[in-house]
């Protein structure tokens, strides 16, 4: 038997001791009851499905396909949304409780274009991501300031619980003169050439870590996506010789820019490096470079003056949060 049309998420089960439940899928927030059964006509591709944790925010990826269903419920024991095998009985007979797919698939196409589903199972974690889940490089500094403490320590493996980002350090250089590693320092190309051989990764990352950033609020993925900003801003060669990447790369970064919320802008850490790049960027000869720092200003001055927050748990920009009755 065909499945509904398009994707459907079908959620058996929400969190029991909250009458009042958030969750969202892409960049949409939904205040949901108990009558709430999920989501439908969800085009195909790849989706984020997240939900609230405490005071924090969990999310996993999701890769849809037409006519299928995906099912899920939430497990006390464990306090997260597990799949299960779905009951088309049970979902047809449901179906008119979902909501349909709420975002512009446009606009989220333009966040997701560059990134597949191998790309997310690659930086992980195996558990659902969450404002609090740290990346490798965080554990690797945490790792090295407990053993410098006490050498004997034995550490748990933290590998399914991170997330695998690219580690770029921009203390390294290469070249043998001196004239040569000045050269490699103003200009990362080198750099992101051995990184990133395969230059469609890297504008994945840039997109994961952005929306893993803006919609679960996940310091270390702003953290990430700055630093590779930075790194793709800092290799003029390379945007020089490949035009076609330069110009996709400009493409998901002035998406970014529609997209990111208010309140990371402006009087935030966030705010201030953005400011600080731009003058940076608007020094260097690179076309490429000056376009990106344009837009990093008018970001900038746009937003200017927003109150910063501590905690930003539904940011006001990313679509409204509606209040479903069924």
């Amino acid at each position: 038997m065909s499945g509904p049309p398009q994707g459907t998420l079908w959620i058996d089960s929400l969190p029991s001791n909250n009458p009042d439940y958030v969750i969202g899928i892409d960049t949409a927030f939904f205040n949901v009851n108990a009558v709430f059964k999920g989501l439908k006509v969800i085009p195909a591709g790849l989706h984020l499905f997240h939900y609230a944790d405490g005071d924090m925010r969990a999310g996993k990826w999701l890769e849809f396909h037409d006519n299928q269903v995906i099912s899920i419920y939430w497990d006390c024991e464990k306090e997260q949304f597990l799949q299960k095998t779905p009951d088309m009985d049970k979902v047809a007979s449901e179906y008119h409780l979902m909501v349909s797919y709420p975002e512009d698939i446009e606009v989220w196409t333009s966040l997701t274009r560059h990134i597949e589903m191998c790309d997310v199972q690659a930086i992980g974690p195996s558990e659902p991501i969450t404002t609090a889940t740290p990346s490798k490089e965080e554990n690797l500094v945490l790792e090295r300031t407990l053993k410098s403490k006490d050498p004997n320590q034995v550490l748990s493996d933290q590998t399914s619980e991170e997330l695998s980002y690219t580690i770029v350090s921009f203390r390294e250089t290469e070249g043998n003169s001196d004239e040569q590693k000045t050269k490699n320092a103003l200009d990362r190309s080198w750099q992101l050439h051995q990184l990133y051989p395969s230059k469609r990764l890297l504008l994945s990352e840039l997109q994961i870590s952005f929306v893993h950033f803006c919609v679960l609020a996940n310091l270390c993925s702003c953290t990430q996506w700055t630093t590779l900003l930075r790194l793709v801003s800092s290799s003029e060669a390379f945007l020089h010789e490949n035009a076609e990447v330069a110009n996709c790369f400009l493409e998901l970064f002035l998406a970014q820019l529609k997209k990111i919320p208010e309140e990371y802008v402006g009087a935030t850490e966030l705010g201030w490096w953005i400011s600080r790049s731009s003058r940076a960027f608007s020094r260097s000869s690179s076309p490429y470079s000056r376009i990106l720092a344009g837009g990093m200003q008018l970001t900038s001055f746009a937003r200017a003056g927003l109150a910063s927050r501590s905690r930003i748990s539904r940011p006001s920009s990313m679509s409204t949060i509606t209040r479903f009755t069924i």
